[in-house]
């Protein structure tokens, strides 16, 4: 991938010092993983207006943006998607479905 758009051979040292800290926390480095935002960036969300909302339906994950205002939290709906801004850690996707800890 000499040519990667995106991710670790794009964002070289963005993904070398994520690496350094899921280094010094391989515990919860397990329950994390980065995802570029190509879906967002695609229908020009504005996750500060919107947020995604997940949810587990026979065997797919199931996505729909709704507007901040209008989302209730509904039974079982948590934050699952985080975006750092303004010196402040915002939810930008609701999930529902399992929890952690993962259990069948």
């Amino acid at each position: 991938m000499a040519d990667a758009p995106v991710g670790p051979e794009k964002d070289v040292e963005f993904f070398r010092d994520l690496q350094e800290v899921f280094d010094k926390y391989p515990d919860a480095a397990k329950q994390y993983h980065v995802q570029f935002a190509a879906a967002e960036l695609a229908l020009e969300v504005d996750l500060k207006k919107q947020v995604k909302v997940n949810r587990v339906q026979n065997g797919e994950i199931i996505s729909k943006f709704v507007d901040r205002e209008s989302q209730t939290a509904s039974n079982g709906e948590y934050c699952c998607g985080w975006v750092w801004e303004n010196q402040t850690w915002h939810c930008v996707t609701k999930c529902s479905g399992p929890r952690p800890p993962f259990q069948k």
